[in-house]
């Protein structure tokens, strides 16, 4: 079992995620998918693929909200694109976010290299593929990680439109009330409640 940094969550899934699994996970325009980062494993190497955000942005509001997460390996595909310009040890730059086989490829050498290691794998606002790509090259690449991903480890899908296709955990961001959201979802589970302030609570 995959362990998350919610034990509220490891409990309901006896543990944690299973290998070998895809999650995707639908959110409002409005909402900030950051929060959903705790999601990733405690003990797995992490990589986030990103169509949005720098990892500056990202440490940064995870820091400011105080929110536990792991990220071993973060995949910048638009910072260069925009003529952005840092460095940083954990950062991977793509040259621009069309170049999706760049990805693909980078990705499945890190996983021939590290064969032992078991892997979290998280597209990090997924929709803007669609800013970048057609839909069908986007929903092929989707599955092409996917079906890479799952074989060591697990496989997370953030965005605003559901792309990925026959995903075991199936959840939705909504609306909870003025304070907060809620993530709920069928997938092995029968029914799972979370509440984000931002870090998760069990409702």
């Amino acid at each position: 079992m995959i362990e998350t940094h919610i034990p509220e969550l490891n409990y309901i899934l006896d543990g944690g995620f299973e290998k070998g699994v895809a999650i995707s996970v639908v959110y409002p325009e409005e909402f900030d998918p950051y929060g959903l980062l705790p999601l990733l494993g405690k003990d797995t190497y992490n990589i986030i693929i990103s169509f949005k955000d720098s990892y500056v942005n990202l440490e940064t509001n995870l820091r400011r909200h105080g929110i536990p997460t792991k990220i071993d390996l973060f995949m910048d595909t638009i910072s260069r694109s925009l003529g952005v310009s840092y460095q940083h040890e954990k950062v991977m730059f793509i040259d621009y976010p069309t170049l999706l086989n760049d990805i693909s490829y980078e990705l499945n050498k890190i996983f021939q290299n590290y064969s032992e290691r078991t892997y979290n794998v998280m597209l990090y606002t997924g929709e803007t593929l669609l800013d970048h790509n057609e839909e069908q090259s986007a929903k092929k690449f989707l599955e092409v990680l996917k079906n890479r991903t799952i074989g060591v480890g697990t496989f997370f899908y953030l965005g605003t439109k559901p792309l990925l296709q026959r995903p075991e955990y199936d959840l939705k961001v909504e609306k909870w009330d003025e304070e907060g959201w809620m993530l709920k979802g069928k997938g092995l589970i029968s029914e799972v409640f979370f509440k984000l302030e931002p870090v998760f609570k069990i409702l």
